[in-house]
């Protein structure tokens, strides 16, 4: 992969993603979308136009979902909030009533695109974290 080109995305996809307003996982809707398209036009809409264009074109990428740099970019995106839940006891996962389950659901195919291996380090991580009664939630 273009690793300067996935530091770039991350970048830019946290960007996005604090100024429109970060929002739980397991709790999305249709308006997390909306806001960060308002966010990425209006981020961008601050820079020269040829550099708006291009983080607008790698925003876009990601989102997508396709390339080799998003799938990476995705997968780790995907394993940091269950690295930090796993070191916290589960706070998160707790505190909204998440299953293992619903992890698993979510992340298993973008961190399994992205990086098969960390899929399966994440897979025993999370059922180790059931046995140790970081999930109060079961579906």
């Amino acid at each position: 992969i273009d690793t300067l080109r996935a530091l770039m995305m991350a970048i830019v996809h946290d960007l996005v993603e604090i100024d429109a307003g970060d929002t739980f996982f397991y709790g999305l809707t249709e308006d997390k979308t909306i806001q960060e398209q308002k966010a990425i036009e209006r981020l961008t809409g601050l820079l020269p136009s040829a550099v708006g264009e291009e983080l607008k074109t790698i925003w876009t990428e990601f989102e997508a979902g396709q390339s080799p740099e998003a799938k990476f970019v995705s997968a780790l995106d995907r394993f940091l909030p269950i690295y930090s839940n796993m070191q916290n006891d589960g706070y998160s996962w707790k505190n909204h009533g998440v299953s293992v389950d619903q992890v698993r659901a979510r992340c298993e195919k973008p961190i399994s695109d992205g990086l098969p291996e960390l899929w399966k380090l994440t897979d025993a991580l999370l059922s180790e974290s059931v046995a140790k009664g970081q999930f109060t939630a079961r579906e």
